[in-house]
């Protein structure tokens, strides 16, 4: 699903099984190298972190991963 701040959806794709990858996914659905964001801020989470090789943004955001407590870091 693309949308934006507003919560407007611009998009809805197809209905996927749980074994596809979402870059995969998102490859299959908008075909590298033809510009689909190069004009649009967007922001994806940690399952297109290798996003940036294949597509061009204006600013691409990519979520990042919540640090574990752990005995060296308790308060994370």
């Amino acid at each position: 699903m693309i949308s934006d701040k507003r919560q407007y959806i611009y998009y809805v794709s197809h209905l996927y099984a749980g074994s596809n990858v979402d870059m995969g996914i998102l490859k299959s659905e908008f075909t590298p190298g033809e510009g689909w964001f190069k004009n649009h801020k967007v922001l994806f989470d940690l399952g297109f972190v290798e996003v940036g090789k294949h597509y061009e943004f204006a600013e691409l955001i990519i979520g990042q991963k919540k640090p574990r407590k752990s005995k060296k870091n308790p308060s994370p």
